[in-house]
């Protein structure tokens, strides 16, 4: 029992590490970008003392999403499902959701410029999609209350978006957030929500009729000013 428990906690290191390799951080990046002490990861990346928590896990998962690097907390601490996922360019991306703000004037993620942003960025893509996050089904990167916009695909193009969070429409004609994941058949996918505590019903709809996806390409967090 004891080996098996030093195993788990080994395997659990090397997924540690791969993770914060694929958000591109140093053990002290990491630790200066979340709550983890130096001594605490090293810990955890040496399987030292049983190795990485539950609670540990959750903060490395919402540390490495701030990178673009999504990553379910079955697939860290257990070494179930899909690996992580990085977001292409995320670079650009990011720089396309950080909040500005001018001397005297509000933030530009208020209500009223987020929805004067969307009618700009659907001026310049006129096959665009857009979506208020009404749930918690994609935590730790996108929040209840988000505005997130991409640009549609449709027909084989939709499977080129395979391991993307899009905006996918559904053939009932539902819209929903959620990790684009192959189907059983050619012509059907799955779709994951990133949250692996979310409140939703369905946190993996199997082998679904896709119209569009819309990988995220804009992002807006809806600031409250009280």
């Amino acid at each position: 029992m004891t080996d098996d428990i030093h195993t788990e906690a080994q395997l659990r290191a090397e997924r540690i590490k791969k993770v914060r390799n694929l958000a591109n951080l140093t053990r002290k990046q990491m630790c200066e970008r979340s709550s983890i002490k130096p001594q605490t990861l090293i810990g955890w990346e040496v399987a030292r003392h049983g190795g990485l928590s539950k609670t540990g896990a959750k903060k490395v998962i919402e540390c490495v999403a701030k990178e673009g690097v999504v990553c379910t907390f079955e697939w860290l601490f257990d070494g179930v499902g899909q690996g992580p996922t990085v977001i292409p360019d995320y670079q650009n991306f990011s720089s396309l959701t950080t909040p500005s703000t001018d001397e005297g004037q509000a933030p530009r993620d208020d209500h009223a410029n987020i929805i004067e942003e969307l009618r700009v960025f659907k001026q310049h893509f006129t096959n665009s999609t857009e979506l208020q996050i009404s749930d918690d089904s994609m935590l730790p990167m996108f929040e209840k209350g988000d505005y997130v916009a991409g640009v549609k695909y449709y027909h084989a193009e939709i499977s080129q978006q395979i391991n993307k969070i899009c905006i996918v429409q559904l053939d009932t004609g539902l819209s929903l957030l959620r990790v684009l994941k192959l189907g059983k058949d050619s012509d059907r996918y799955t779709l994951v929500c990133t949250n692996y505590q979310t409140s939703v019903t369905d946190p993996i709809i199997h082998n679904v009729k896709v119209i569009s996806a819309a990988p995220i390409i804009w992002h807006r967090k809806l600031v409250s000013h009280n």
